[in-house]
Formats: C-alpha cells, sequence, structure tokens
C-alpha cells in the first residue's frame, strides 16, 4: 500500500510539478479573475483540467503511496512559487499580471481596453455618475485583481464600485 519504487517516486514528482506549471500557465493566460469572479463556465472548466490531469500525474500508480506523493508535490511546488511571487517582482508580475491603463490624459486607450474586454461606454458606466467623458480622466486603470481605479483632472481619486472579469 505504501511501497514506491524511486523511479516511479521521481516520475510522480516531476509530472506533478509540470502539470502545476502548465495548469497555472494555462490560468494565467485564460484570464485573471479572483475567486469572487468565478464563473459556472470557470468551475467547469476547473473540474475537467482536474480530471484531465490527475492520471497525467500518477501515470500508471494508482497506490495511495503515489496520490499521497502527488498532493505533497503540488503543495511544495505551490508554497515554492508563494515565495518565488514574495522575494522576485517579476515572477509576481508574471503570476499576478499588472495594472492596464484604460485612459490617459482624457483619451482611451483603445488596446488595452480590449485587453480588459470593456468599451468605452462600458467603462464610463463602472466609474458611475462622476464621470461622463474620457476627458474628465487624468487616467485609469484596472488593476490585476480587476478593480477599476481613476483619478479624476480635479485630482480625486476613486475606486470603482464594480470589478472588472476580463481574460
Amino acid at each position: 500500500m505504501f511501497h514506491i519504487s524511486a523511479q516511479t517516486a521521481g516520475e510522480i514528482v516531476l509530472r506533478s510539478f509540470l502539470v502545476y506549471g502548465t495548469v497555472l500557465a494555462l490560468l494565467r493566460i485564460g484570464g485573471r479573475r479572483e475567486l469572487g469572479q468565478v464563473t459556472t463556465t470557470d468551475i467547469v472548466v476547473m473540474i475537467l483540467i482536474a480530471n484531465a490531469v490527475q492520471n497525467a500525474m500518477v501515470g500508471a500508480d494508482a497506490s495511495l503511496a503515489g496520490g499521497l506523493l502527488s498532493a505533497i508535490t503540488l503543495v511544495a511546488t505551490n508554497w515554492v512559487v508563494n515565495q518565488l511571487r514574495l522575494r522576485f517582482p517579476r515572477v509576481q508580475r508574471f503570476i499576478d499580471g499588472t495594472n492596464v491603463t484604460i485612459a490617459n490624459d482624457g483619451e482611451w486607450v483603445d488596446h488595452a481596453l480590449r485587453v480588459v474586454g470593456l468599451t468605452t461606454d462600458d467603462a464610463l458606466d463602472l466609474m458611475g455618475p462622476d464621470v461622463t467623458e474620457v476627458e474628465q480622466l487624468a487616467w485609469a486603470i484596472v488593476d490585476p485583481a480587476g478593480r477599476l481605479r481613476y483619478q479624476t483632472r480635479s485630482g480625486t481619486v476613486h475606486e470603482g464600485e464594480a470589478k472588472v472579469a476580463f481574460g
């Protein structure tokens, strides 16, 4: 029940590590969302990914030891990644993303609006009644968590109530 060869253990550790990295990259490419922004389709994708990669991590080994080793590898890899995020800003930017400037000096940044999946009307709606036209803005950003922040030309900084779910 708990016996596992060194070669099999090494394969499980390597496979689990590779699956973690691949799924992390796919989720990062797929979009930036917080847990509260996860949609039904996001949940379906996560369940299907988990099912799809399960055998890729342990291969033909269906033992308790193989499953536990895979779980330990995933938790350890996650801990290492989080430590790297804390120590290296580049790693943090890669994993968490960066702010996206959607308006600057009273003008929309069109490519940035496309990146976050907003129209100019959507962006203005998210800003509420304080801003009715882009010319009133000094700047506007969407942060990696999807929060809209902006400063009017009068100097007041606001954080939008709504979050932008982009990806």
